[in-house]
């Protein structure tokens, strides 16, 4: 049972980490691909692999009142009007923006349309290019809006360190794919044949495959592979994360969830021990205690930073994490000493991000964007 609970638990995090972004966390995790009818006719699975934006731009938050969406700043200054009925996170200084929600373009920080809406689909910059669709065409456009390649089949997304991952054989009832990646000419430099993909980080990738397709607990087998497709760390894992600091953390039936190194050892055994660990953010990392289902708060010399108290609590950003105390419970947030620093009275709390979090309050439900005093910066409606 241990194990099947680990599973359970990871399962969890992938889908939080690379399919379900919710609502409250509207600043950094809102889907940086666009999905409209032309999506759905040819490009139906691409919320495995493409819809975050992996570094959005800073200066300024996208917001909305009544049915339309702008920017502003961390202080609550429109720096572009709300004119769009949507609007995405800036990446590399351009943001995806729709006038009718059917065709994108992209706008600069002064609220320039530097390239006309006329995509069907349209996903963030990434490494100076970014992926879109144009009449039954796909392919990657530079920041003039100019394609620099553009694919004859296939689906792809965003580049990191040069690689994208590419799928062929896409089929519509099963949701079967093969992945694999191509460069920055379109040239496919690793021939699709993984179920999963996920992006190459300090020179590594994970990639899966579906054991079992009908077995109900969906099992799975994760390796990495290096930027020539070669298998570097076995296909042994039924969990598995991106490379963050020369660690990835992964999940198997020897050591429970874990991490591993670039060589696929395990590493930092003596913090994963009895604990059920989440990836590290900041320089530390949630753990719960499974004797008492609480969580708390360790760092990468296995001290407990913050004793395990709470029902629940979300990564650290920007010097504060959101918690809550009991499973129906309120949140609030503490600092990096398990002080805290807004009181628990919010329905719902996001992660900080450029100093201002989207909460939910009660009994009204309204949601708001604060800043680190607990200051209402915006009101959405």
């Amino acid at each position: 049972m241990k194990f099947y609970k680990v599973i359970i638990l990871l399962l969890v995090l992938i889908i939080f980490f690379y399919g379900c972004k919710k609502k409250e966390d509207k600043i950094m995790e809102k889907d940086a691909v666009v999905n409209e009818d032309e999506i759905k006719k040819e490009d139906p699975v691409l919320n495995e692999k493409i819809n975050t934006i992996v570094n959005p731009d800073k200066e300024l938050h996208y917001v909305s009142k009544g049915l339309k969406e702008g920017y502003i700043d961390k202080n609550g200054n429109v720096i572009i009007d709300l004119i769009y009925e949507i609007a995405y996170p800036f990446s590399e200084g351009l943001a995806i923006v729709s006038y009718d929600s059917h065709i994108f373009g992209f706008i600069d920080k002064n609220g320039n349309m530097v390239i006309e809406p006329n995509f069907g689909l349209a996903e963030a910059f990434s490494e100076g290019v970014a992926y879109v669709t144009q009449r039954g065409e796909r392919g990657y456009i530079n920041k003039t809006g100019e394609f620099v390649f553009k694919l004859e089949s296939g689906i792809s997304g965003g580049f990191s360190e040069g690689l994208a991952a590419y799928a062929i054989n896409w089929d519509s009832e099963t949701e079967d794919a093969k992945w694999g990646f191509i460069d920055k000419t379109g040239k496919v430099v690793i021939e699709p044949q993984w179920d999963f993909a996920g992006d190459f980080k300090e020179g590594l990738c994970f990639v899966g495959n579906i054991i079992h397709k009908y077995d109900r607990f969906n099992p799975r087998s994760y390796g990495y592979i290096d930027k020539t497709g070669e298998l570097i760390i076995p296909m042994t894992f039924a969990g598995a994360f991106d490379f963050k600091d020369g660690i990835a953390l992964v999940v198997d039936d020897v050591y429970g969830t874990h991490f591993i190194n670039k060589n696929g050892e395990p590493v930092l055994l003596e913090i994963t021990k009895d604990k059920y660990v989440v990836e590290f953010s900041e320089g530390i990392a949630r753990f719960e205690n499974p004797q008492t289902d609480k969580w708390g708060f360790i760092d990468k010399t296995g001290q407990i930073v913050i004793e395990p108290r709470f029902y629940e609590v979300k990564d650290f950003s920007e010097g504060l994490a959101a918690f809550r105390v009991e499973e129906q419970g309120l949140w609030g947030y503490i600092n990096k000493s398990g002080e805290v620093v807004i009181e628990a009275k919010y329905k719902k709390c996001g992660n900080f991000f450029n100093g201002l979090a989207n909460v939910e309050t009660l009994p009204d439900y309204n949601e708001y964007l604060i800043n680190k005093a607990d200051e209402i910066i915006w009101e959405y409606q």
